[in-house]
């Protein structure tokens, strides 16, 4: 399946910038600002791929899974997201949470 034309390809080589902290609030998904955990149901799904929007919708990245129920979202800027997963047999994508990225 080719990539989305809003992905890049740091993301896809995995090269990004470090993380400081781990930040969880409530009402959003934890993240240590490079790995964004996945809630436990999400191992059940049958993900093609997770994407990362801006509050008002907008795409922003492709994120393939990092193994296991984890996310690699280093390469996004700090911020506050939308993650959606687009199920391999479904066109439309679904929302799964928010998620702040805030490094210090």
């Amino acid at each position: 399946m080719p990539s989305p034309p809003w992905t890049d390809s740091a993301t896809k080589a995995g090269r990004c910038r470090k993380p400081t902290h781990h930040h969880s609030h409530g009402g959003f998904m934890a993240n240590d600002g490079r790995t964004l955990q996945l809630p436990g149901d999400a191992e059940k799904t049958d993900a093609g791929y997770y994407i990362a929007e801006s509050l008002q919708g907008q795409r922003l990245r492709m994120l393939p899974t990092a193994g296991g129920l984890s996310l690699n979202i280093a390469c996004l800027p700090d911020g506050v997201y939308m993650l959606r997963v687009h199920l391999r047999k479904q066109k439309k994508p679904h929302r799964i949470g928010r998620f702040i990225i805030r490094r210090r």
